[in-house]
Parts: C-alpha cells; sequence; structure tokens
C-alpha cells in the first residue's frame, strides 16, 4: 500500500532485512551568517555544520534529513555522508541542482553516491508543480514531462533507491486542482516512487489524507508542513515560517 520498504545497507556492503520505513526529520540546508548563494559556499556548509546539527536530530529522536541540494564531490563530502550514517541518519537527496531539473548534475550526484549506504532516496524538484523548475518551463505539462524524464534517468542510473518528487499543495483552486494532480501522478509521471508534499495549510491538514487517499496507493511524506507566516498573520496560527 502506503509504505516504504527498506534494506537497510551495513558498512561491509550487506543488506539488512526489510523493514518499513517511517521519516522523521528535518529539511538540512545549513547557513552560517554572510553564507554566499552560489552552490561552494552553501555545500560547505554542510561540513561546517554536521556535528552540532546531528546532535540536534539524535536529540529529537530523528532519522532522516532531506536537503534541498547534494552535498558537492569535494573532499568533504565521504566525510559528511559517513557522519549521517553513523549517526543513523538517512539522506533524502536533491540531485537536480536546487531543484531546477539539471539533468547533467543528476548524473554526477547520483553516481558519486549511489553506493553509500546513508542515501535513502533521490530527490527531484522544489514544488515544481508551481515554479515549473524556477521557470525553466513555460506550462505545467512541460514541467510534469520533464520531471518524469528525470525519474526516468535516476532509475537507469540506480535502481536500488526510490525516486521521490517533491511537491507543492495538492489542490489549488481553481488552476491545479486535485484532478489535475491525480494526471500528473498517476499518467505523466508514472516513475516517481514517492511524493514528498510541501503543505501550509495552517494548523492542521484539513482533508489531505483523504484527499491523497483519492486519487493514489503511492506513499507520500511531508518534505515541508506548517504556517505559512508570510500568508498568515492571525495570532491564533503558530508562526512557522518558509525560510
Amino acid at each position: 500500500g502506503r509504505q516504504l520498504l527498506v534494506k537497510k545497507r551495513d558498512w561491509n556492503g550487506q543488506l539488512l532485512s526489510e523493514k518499513p520505513y517511517v521519516i522523521c526529520g528535518v529539511c538540512w540546508s545549513p547557513a552560517s551568517v554572510g553564507t554566499l548563494s552560489d552552490r561552494n559556499s552553501r555545500q560547505a556548509e554542510f561540513a561546517k555544520w554536521k556535528d552540532l546539527d546531528a546532535q540536534l536530530m539524535y536529540e529529537m529522536k530523528g532519522n532522516t534529513v532531506y536537503t534541498f541540494l547534494d552535498f558537492g564531490t569535494g573532499s568533504d563530502t565521504t566525510t559528511v555522508l559517513n557522519y549521517l550514517y553513523a549517526n543513523n541518519i538517512m539522506a533524502i537527496v536533491t540531485v537536480d541542482w536546487d531543484g531546477a531539473n539539471d539533468t547533467n548534475r543528476i548524473q554526477t550526484i547520483v553516481n558519486a553516491y549511489k553506493n553509500h549506504p546513508v542515501i535513502l532516496m533521490w530527490a527531484i524538484g522544489n514544488e515544481w508543480n508551481i515554479n515549473f523548475f524556477h521557470q525553466k518551463f513555460s506550462t505545467l505539462d512541460d514541467a510534469a514531462r520533464a520531471n518524469e524524464a528525470a525519474a526516468r534517468l535516476i532509475k537507469g542510473l540506480d535502481s536500488n533507491h526510490p525516486v521521490v518528487s517533491i511537491y507543492g499543495e495538492i489542490d489549488i483552486q481553481p488552476s491545479q486542482p486535485l484532478s489535475k494532480t491525480k494526471q500528473i501522478v498517476n499518467n505523466i509521471c508514472p516513475s516517481v516512487d514517492v511524493w514528498g508534499l510541501n503543505i501550509y495549510r495552517g494548523d492542521n491538514f484539513s482533508n489531505l489524507f483523504e484527499q491523497w487517499q483519492s486519487i493514489t496507493g503511492k506513499p507520500m511524506f511531508f518534505s515541508e508542513f506548517g504556517t505559512d507566516s508570510y500568508q498568515t498573520t492571525s495570532a491564533n496560527y503558530p508562526i512557522v515560517g518558509r525560510v
């Protein structure tokens, strides 16, 4: 049904027994005061913050990080991957460079990381149904077809890890109703195994679980959720910013 079953890989390469995997964790994109927005600057922050952040994740009983960008391919990369795994933290890694549908980057990162036991899933896009892969495409259908092509590309490179696509709100009226999400999930993007949903409906999820169940049997997880502090000013809601 809607479970993700995982065979974790031990340090010695042996696959462990298959078990349901329940994601409990954080979006991880660390930055220091003054960190620049270029790729190298952002990636360098993972090594800088890994010790403190892993301790915080341990204290909250977290088991997963979802990153908006990859860890790079430099000298610190293996150190970061090893450190996460040693602290029982699996990684869902965005491989198309900050959700921009960079297919060259997909090939580089999947090939570089696919044999490391810390990898849980490969992620593509980030609310691409809203931003069309940061305006790379002009229509939703074009973006959806590019998303499917990226998923197929990843599966051709690595058959051992699921592919997750990070989607925005699944029911945007009137431009993207639930019926359109159903078409995308089932017909246009069948190669996606798991869907990550960024949901900002306030202090509850409303009828989201029933909506998802009505359109697909594939698993989903919350890649982001909360109250959008840019849209909600009422004191009745907790402030969970989209920073």
